[in-house]
């Protein structure tokens, strides 16, 4: 890891970056035996062929602490932790070992008398650049009535891209990632607990989103079975005309794919939909 300037300016070029995704099989409610599984891909990252230190961002699942369920969230004051907690500690760790940036999935976070399903993102220099609270609580599992809903739509100007991140049921909301490719984004990143059966709901958003804002989509979802859900995995990696460069299956695993963020560039100026919408027509109707 470098804390240098050169090292700065070296990422800000490039624009072909490696991406890791560790589609994981969530321990339901166990947040030690969770963060021991992730604390291993340093493991996987040295077994690569390349270098740890050429991993540019890695990504985990939503929740990736404690799972998903009523029984989760009817157990979250022993569950949540803030941003000062042992698995922020770790992703820090981990992002300042293998020298990348880490979406760091989410976890419950306690703030104050508070909870919320957050997002954090962290620099190779172990700091916390960023954090994102999921606007959209999951009716059906009763989130809303225990978490607080997200009010800000934050992008985070990453030294080569700038990414925003979404998180499982604002899938469903295309305003949210509407609102990122306004502000810039290339990469849009979506932890995730989607359940069976809807993979091809899961699917279709994904490459809907990646193609009607013409940016890469990284998907990130679960695997394994809680008392509740069984998931399906199929994490994706989405290019801006909706190609899917990456579909991990069903099985726990841990990836790495490239993706050339000229892309975004080039199909945007070959169909300039941002360009060409008709902000003043949506703003008189209140859009």
């Amino acid at each position: 890891m470098s804390n240098s300037s050169s090292c700065e300016h070296a990422r800000a070029e490039k624009s072909v970056l490696k991406i890791g995704v560790f589609q994981m099989d969530i321990v339901h409610k166990d947040p030690e035996a969770n963060r021991l599984k992730v604390s291993d891909i340093l493991k996987r990252l040295s077994g690569l062929p390349d270098t740890p230190d050429t991993l540019d961002i890695l990504v985990l699942p939503e929740t990736w602490t404690t799972g998903f369920s009523r029984s989760v969230f009817s157990d979250i004051s022993d569950l949540a932790e803030g941003e000062d907690g042992p698995s922020v500690a770790l992703l820090k760790e981990i992002a300042a070992s293998a020298g990348c940036y880490i979406i760091g999935g989410s976890i419950l976070e306690k703030d104050g008398g508070r909870y919320y399903n957050t997002s954090f993102v962290i620099s190779p220099e172990h700091r916390i650049i960023g954090k994102y609270r999921k606007i959209q609580l999951f009716t059906p599992f009763d989130e809303d009535k225990t978490l607080t809903h997200g009010t800000e739509l934050p992008v985070f100007d990453l030294p080569f891209a700038t990414v925003g991140i979404m998180t499982c049921y604002d899938l469903r909301f295309p305003e949210i990632c509407r609102s990122y490719a306004l502000q810039g984004a290339k990469i849009v990143f979506v932890p995730s607990n989607f359940p069976k059966p809807r993979l091809d709901v899961w699917v279709t958003l994904s490459k809907a989103r990646a193609l009607e804002n013409e940016l890469f989509v990284v998907a990130v979802n679960r695997t394994g079975d809680t008392p509740e859900a069984a998931y399906f995995g199929h994490s994706l990696v989405i290019t801006p005309r909706g190609g899917v460069i990456v579909d991990a299956g069903e099985e726990e695993t841990f990836f790495t794919t490239t993706i050339d963020l000229t892309e975004v560039e080039r199909f945007r100026q070959e169909i300039p939909v941002l360009k060409d919408r008709r902000s003043d027509v949506f703003m008189a109707h209140g859009r």
